[in-house]
């Protein structure tokens, strides 16, 4: 260990030695060498250097000696900008042989600038402001000459800028060597390092942004002629991909080749340019990339031109930030920055694309140009579920949709934000889609139903849907659309403000829509017309279902405008019979109105009145009512915002019949029994039980009217009522309060039939009018439904007394005018009718009052034996009513007079 020990020794003191001797040498010959370097120096520069301290060093760069300018500064060469800095180093190196220096000749070998920077421009006016060096000097007569060989750059931040070519180049170089002959004209150059592109701008797009390069290459450079050429190159980026590179440029023109094969895909982020890199920052990916890359200019004042064409194959992109998976990616395609070789210009096409797009199979081209405003264009086929871009296009409106589908789509529009691409971008582009789906589900956020087993094709232009059929499950039950849905993409916004507008077919097998209400999120919201829609709709519905009412084979024409709901050509079957019409809802200040025209052809009365609730009274229900309702009915009827109707103000026309109706225990027709049980005289001839008991359930064949309700009123114009009770004439009106004011009149001879419509019969023979209206009897009923008042309506029987002698008076007319030929001038005149033969007559016995006469003239003298008093017919009639004689002598003279009711 001892010769180690030695060794080591030897060494040390050697260099210590060395070290001592280079540092006597250097303040020793300092003063021999630095001024002559000086000099030169000055000799040669075109603008100001300062230059803190300089010193000579043999120990820096041994066994060459070198020059150091401490904190060198060097000005701009440009008058106009003069004071500018266009150099700054901490340390500068001129190094020269020793050998030379012992022989007397100062030749400059190496230069090494550290830690510092360099900014040469081109202004506006084409003026450099980095000529600073006059080489045409005459230095042969002085012992100074350059043989520069090396030249090395360690910590610099290099920029060129060329403001008319709109060009930047900015650089870190952390340590870049050139070797080589620099001092002779043609020089080739060895070229190696390490720098960082802070900014490599053309234009305004920007290449290579923060990407750290590994430099070798070797170049020929001629700086007289502005000739610099890469013969052999190699830039590696990322210590990872080596990019071969080739080219020149000359004062006018530079033509440069970049290629790159088989490298991963991940370094397309660094090699696009930033416009485009923005799309792909954070990405992950994997596969084979291969591209080739011109850069050309002809032109010393414009822009170069960048052209590339490149290919991948089995390529992977996962592009978190959009939301965006493509697998098994292969594409072929090209680049270029555009006629004005700048962002607005550039182009980037993707020719033939085939791959997987977050799982689903893709194929066809893809193309975008002007990257600060992307505008792009696409046509592909795709296939896969809706579900798998979830994240990219789901609008906020669908909970959720699971929709099997297959594609073939052009999409084109402009990106407004590259930090995300949303649903809205979507909508504003320009769109031609086919669609196709299968076994598909949908459900709309807060809709109670969601849709599933669904079948469509379909076509959108833009954010128009045309739906070639859509059919599948609404909730449970069927569904079958057709049309077209004009803007139907932004319906699905929340913010959306354009109207929805569908123009086609719908059919529903059922529609219930109370089950619909139930689960129907709560909303506290007023009743309104939708503002929003715009619609045409051919309506199907087999069966619909509406509180207690249920509609059959439902068809309508429906049109929906703003505020504004129209039913045409309706048409259903409901309550047992059928209705059709027009039924119209309008939206105004205060509540909704409906308005309608409808025809009803027989529909069950009970039946209708249940679904409505009684139209909201309790006075004449459905348990008092039978029948078949045929009506051509016109109403106006207000509802409010809670979606009550309100029947007050209900405004209605109806012309209706009613055929084989029942009135069963309708409380005001029974009371006309009181009237008849007061009256002493009615009692004579109506069997009141019998009476009663056929007015608790009346049955009637038809009857016709036309029914007015306006102000709470139901008014009801006079009408005949033939029914099993008796035959009717009614007329008056009905309060939504039960406050009634009727008109009824019946013949008493009514009253006296069975309830088999015979006449009652007697051992006297018929009860039967005697033609002057005197067995009519008239009842004015009025009051309230739960209290009615019944009294005799004298007018009424006034009246219909008037009408009788006024058509007696036709009738003597009618005889004078046939048998003495009087009133022929007057056409009112009826014309004598043949009389018919009575089919009944009232018996009548004169000699009763003869016997009785007789009787009473007889005084105090025994009487002789009473003969059998033969009794007429109507004395018989009155015997067995079991009137006294006095009685039954006044009734025979008796008329029917208004005072004897």
């Amino acid at each position: 260990m001892k010769w180690v020990k030695r060794i080591f020794l030897t060494l040390l003191i050697a260099a210590v030695i060395i070290g001592g001797l280079a540092t006597w040498a250097g303040y020793h010959y300092r003063g021999m060498i630095v001024p002559v370097v000086t000099q030169q120096l000055n000799k040669n520069l075109q603008t100001k250097v300062h230059v803190d301290t300089i010193q000579l060093t043999f120990l820096k760069h041994f066994p060459m000696a070198s020059v150091e300018f401490e904190n060198a500064v060097g000005l701009s060469s440009n008058p106009n900008s003069q004071f500018d800095t266009l150099f700054q180093v901490k340390r500068l190196y001129l190094s020269f042989s020793l050998i030379d220096l012992y022989k007397g000749n100062y030749t400059l070998r190496e230069i090494e600038a550290e830690n510092g920077f360099m900014h040469m421009d081109v202004d506006q006016n084409n003026r450099q402001n980095f000529e600073f060096w006059n080489s045409q000097n005459d230095t042969s007569s002085s012992n100074f000459s350059i043989a520069l060989e090396k030249v090395t750059l360690d910590d610099i931040h290099y920029r060129f800028a060329h403001q008319p070519r709109e060009e930047n180049y900015s650089f870190h170089i952390q340590k870049v060597t050139g070797k080589g002959d620099f001092s002779s004209t043609d020089q080739n150059i060895a070229l190696y390092g390490k720098l960082k592109v802070d900014d490599l701008k053309i234009g305004n797009i920007h290449y290579l942004p923060g990407e750290e390069l590994s430099l070798d290459a070797g170049m020929e450079m001629n700086p007289k002629n502005n000739f610099y050429q890469v013969s052999r190159g190699t830039v590696t980026l990322r210590n990872r991909y080596d990019l071969h590179v080739t080219g020149k440029t000359t004062a006018r023109d530079l033509s440069w080749n970049i290629d790159g094969q088989n490298l991963n895909i991940a370094v397309l982020s660094a090699l696009m340019p930033d416009r485009v890199t923005t799309f792909f920052n954070d990405f992950k990916g994997s596969g084979k990339l291969n591209f080739d890359l011109k850069i050309e200019r002809k032109d010393e004042n414009k822009k170069p031109s960048i052209n590339s064409e490149f290919k991948i194959e089995n390529g992977s992109l996962d592009l978190s930030k959009y939301k965006i998976e493509l697998a098994d990616l292969n594409t072929s395609g090209r680049y270029t920055n555009g006629g004005n070789q700048n962002a607005q210009s550039s182009q980037i096409h993707f020719d033939s694309l085939s791959g997987k797009l977050n799982g689903a199979v893709i194929n066809g081209r893809f193309r975008m140009q002007n990257f600060i405003h992307p505008l792009f264009e696409s046509k592909f086929t795709a296939e896969g579920n809706i579900n798998q871009f979830d994240k990219l296009i789901k609008p906020d409106t669908i909970s959720n949709w699971n929709i099997p589908l297959k594609i073939d789509a052009a999409i084109a529009g402009r990106i407004m934000n590259t930090d995300s691409i949303s649903y809205t971008d979507f909508v504003n582009w320009e769109k031609e889609i086919n669609l196709t789906a299968t076994k598909a589900g949908l459900k709309v956020e807060n809709s109670p139903y969601a849709f599933s087993d669904l079948t469509t094709n379909l076509n959108s232009t833009n954010n128009d849907i045309k739906i070639e059929k859509l059919n599948g499950l609404w909730g449970s039950d069927s569904l079958d659309i057709s049309g077209t849905w004009r803007d139907a993409l932004p319906f699905f916004q929340k913010e959306n403000t354009k109207p929805f507008r569908f123009f086609g077919n719908v059919f529903l097998k059922k529609f219930d829509y109370n089950e619909f209400q139930k689960k129907q999120k709560s909303d506290s919201s007023a009743f309104t017309l939708p503002e929003n829609v715009l619609a045409d709709i051919s309506l199907s519905v087999n069966e619909l279902i509406y509180d207690q009412s249920r509609f059959e084979n439902v068809r309508s024409r429906v049109s929906v405008r703003a505020g504004l709901i129209e039913a045409k050509r309706f048409q259903a079957d409901a309550y047992g019979g059928n209705l059709n019409g027009k039924f119209l809802l309008r939206d105004g200040n205060e509540n909704v109105k409906l308005i309608a025209s409808a025809q009803l052809n027989e529909l069950d009365v009970q039946q209708l009145f249940t679904a409505f609730n009684n139209f909201g009274q309790q006075e004449i229900t459905a348990n008092h009512l039978r029948g078949k309702l045929t009506s051509s009915t016109r109403l106006s009827i207000p509802i409010d915002r809670n979606a009550n109707v309100i029947f007050k103000q209900l405004d209605a026309v109806a012309d209706l019949q009613i055929a084989n109706g029942e009135l069963i225990d309708y409380k005001p027709l029974q009371g006309v029994t009181d009237v008849v049980q007061e009256n002493k005289f009615l009692r004579l001839f109506i069997k009141l039980d019998d009476f009663e008991e056929r007015l608790k359930h009346v049955r009637f064949d038809t009857l016709q009217n036309t029914l007015r309700i306006k102000n709470e009123v139901i008014t009801i114009p006079g009408m005949q009522i033939s029914s099993s009770a008796l035959n009717i004439d009614l007329s008056g009106e009905h309060h939504f309060n039960n406050d009634i004011d009727y008109k009824l009149s019946f013949n008493l001879k009514e009253v006296l039939r069975k309830k088999d419509d015979k006449w009652k019969q007697s051992d006297f023979g018929y009860i039967a009018d005697d033609g002057t209206g005197n067995m009519q009897l008239f009842l004015h009923i009025h009051g309230n439904v739960d209290d009615p008042i019944i009294d005799f309506d004298k007018s009424a029987r006034k009246q219909n007394r008037k009408q009788i002698v006024e058509r007696e008076v036709q009738t003597t007319k009618a005889i004078l005018k046939d048998e003495l030929g009087l009133f022929k001038g007057d056409t009112t005149v009826p014309e004598i009718e043949e009389p018919t033969e009575q089919e009944y007559e009232l018996e009548f016995d004169p000699s009763a009052n003869k016997d009785k006469n007789e009787k009473s003239a007889q005084s105090g003298s025994d009487r002789e034996p009473e003969k059998e008093e033969k009794k007429g017919v109507f004395k018989k009639f009155i015997d067995k009513l079991g009137v006294s004689d006095t009685t039954q002598s006044k009734f025979e003279d008796w008329e029917i007079e208004d005072e004897d009711l």
